[in-house]
């Protein structure tokens, strides 16, 4: 069972529901009616719900109903004609909102440009179903066509003032981490000519690259669970799985 209040006490709540869902939501309405960059809602059953005291009510727009406490004006819930059996109950009106651990974001369109949290879960533009992250940079790997990998990495440490880092086992016979807390870089070892490409990260690299080959780049191989693919000028880059937070 979980439980919770408004800020004077006046409004206590239990529900012995599992919540569909725990999401944010960064909505101009939801965020005035938390005066806060960003609201997060439990959605449970209606009737789950047992609330000690009648709840203030506000209609927001046709068919949305926010509640909040009439004493201490703590808000309590959202509710929506297009959903009459469920109520999206805020999470900070939990005794314990560390227990709700939200899975994705909506309306990450009106998002405050100032404002995000550190995390990849699935965002949707609107009130819709949530999409997984879009790909993004993953960092720069610098090719070096050398016998000596470490004199190469040695010159980029200095370079790009950036410590050296060793990799494991036989990944660390052919590249060589420069630590950066911003990007992912690395030194290389290879075949080719020597040249600097970048890694675009995303969950589904199959689906990233055909985006890709939509916008006019073209695949050169897939080696590993990468793709190695060109743009259109000519420049090499990779997609890549996406890494885990």
């Amino acid at each position: 069972m979980s439980t919770g209040r408004c800020l004077c006490g006046d409004i206590r709540f239990e529900t012995r529901a599992t919540p569909a869902w725990i999401a944010y939501c960064h909505c101009a309405s939801c965020r005035r009616h938390t005066a806060s960059p960003v609201a997060c809602f439990v959605n449970v059953p209606l009737s789950s719900v047992e609330f000690s005291a009648e709840r203030a009510r506000y209609v927001s727009s046709p068919g949305v109903t926010r509640s909040h406490c009439a004493r201490c004006g703590t808000p309590i819930g959202y509710e929506t004609a297009k959903r009459p059996d469920e109520i999206d109950l805020y999470v900070n009106v939990f005794d314990h909102p560390e227990e709700f651990a939200p899975g994705s974001h909506g309306f990450e369109a009106e998002r405050l440009p100032w404002f995000d949290t550190a995390d990849r879960l699935p965002r949707a533009a609107d009130g819709g179903p949530a999409v997984s992250p879009p790909s993004r940079l993953g960092g720069f790997i610098i090719d070096c066509r050398t016998a000596d990998l470490w004199s190469a990495a040695r010159f980029w440490s200095e370079a790009l003032r950036l410590p050296l880092a060793e990799l494991p086992g036989a990944e660390g016979q052919s590249y060589v981490r420069l630590e950066s807390r911003d990007l992912h870089i690395e030194v290389q070892r290879v075949e080719h000519p020597s040249r600097v490409h970048l890694d675009i990260e995303a969950d589904d690299v199959e689906a990233e690259a055909q985006r890709l080959e939509a916008l006019g780049a073209a695949r050169v191989a897939a080696v590993h669970d990468w793709i190695v693919m060109q743009a259109p000028d000519g420049q090499r880059f990779c997609v890549v799985p996406r890494a885990s937070a």
